[in-house]
């Protein structure tokens, strides 16, 4: 329902599609780190919104809908290997935090669910700027996305 949601103006018009999108990376997200049994997945995002009623992080409203949805009994990832991160507030640092996430442990491969839109800001500017190398770096789009 999108009166539980909190979403910004531009997601509130396709309040529908929003929400599904939300899922959909959540699920996406699950799925690839299911098919790698070394890998963490890192739901990451603070609290971008300081007129929230509620003050919960971005990070932390995905962990719970994983929950609520299921997902994570339902596809039986071991939760050790789910972990969030609660201080990004943009996407660089997303990108940046998830990459030095564990002391003396610099991921040697990141893939981000993310939208289309943001794929080449991902691609172009973030990698570039963390000179970290492309050919570690896999950003995913999930549909829906029109």
């Amino acid at each position: 329902n999108p009166r539980n949601w909190i979403l910004e103006p531009y997601q509130s018009r396709w309040a529908s599609l929003s929400i599904r999108r939300f899922i959909s990376h959540i699920y996406r997200a699950l799925r690839e780190a299911l098919e790698d049994h070394h890998s963490l997945l890192i739901y990451s995002g603070g609290q971008t919104r300081k007129t929230s009623i509620q003050a919960i992080s971005k990070t932390a409203s995905y962990l719970r809908l994983s929950h609520q949805l299921g997902l994570l009994t339902g596809l039986g990832l071991n939760p050790g290997r789910i972990t969030t991160e609660e201080f990004a507030t943009n996407s660089l640092t997303n990108v940046l935090y998830s990459i030095c996430h564990s002391i003396n442990n610099y991921r040697e491969q990141v893939t981000v669910v993310g939208q289309t839109v943001k794929s080449s800001r991902f691609r172009e500017l973030h990698l570039q700027a963390l000179r970290y190398p492309k050919v570690s770096f896999y950003y995913i789009t999930t549909a829906p996305e029109e």
